[in-house]
Parts: C-alpha cells; sequence; structure tokens
C-alpha cells in the first residue's frame, strides 16, 4: 500500500497522481491512515505547485524583485532561481 501511494505522490502529473490516490482510497478502506498521510503530500505538492507558478507571475508579469516575491511566496532563492 505504501508504495502505491508513494509512486501516486511521485507522479509529475499531479492530476494522474490524484487520480490514483482516490482510486486506492475507494479500494482500500482499511487503511485510511496509511491513505491519509500520503493524501496530505499530495496537497503539500499541489500548493507548492501553486506557489511556485504564483512567484513565476509575480517575476516576470508583474517585475516584482526577487526578495519581495521570496517573501510573499514563502519560497527560497533556490525554487525561485528554477523559474
Amino acid at each position: 500500500v505504501s508504495a502505491m501511494l508513494h509512486y501516486a505522490v511521485s507522479l509529475k502529473n499531479q492530476e494522474v497522481g490524484k487520480q490514483v490516490y482516490s482510486f486506492i482510497e475507494a479500494v482500500l478502506t482499511d487503511k485510511k491512515e496509511i491513505i491519509m498521510t500520503y493524501g496530505e503530500q499530495l496537497v503539500q505538492q499541489g500548493m507548492q505547485t501553486r506557489n511556485l507558478e504564483i512567484a513565476r507571475t509575480m517575476l516576470h508579469n508583474l517585475h516584482l524583485g526577487v526578495d519581495a516575491v521570496e517573501q510573499a511566496a514563502g519560497l527560497s532563492k533556490q525554487d525561485l532561481a528554477s523559474l
């Protein structure tokens, strides 16, 4: 179960990861505690992806400085350098 959930979390395509997670959750109803831990990881990944999208917009479209974006988005300079 853990390996399947880890796979779902690791998928770059988050929509597919969510679908795999939902399937596992529906089929393995007796493993709720393990499934919730991985569900939280999926949510965190989604939030990180969204923060990066917002930061990219702030940097490229709004032309805000790196320091302001770092503080507003809660990302590191290393994260922002990849944008």
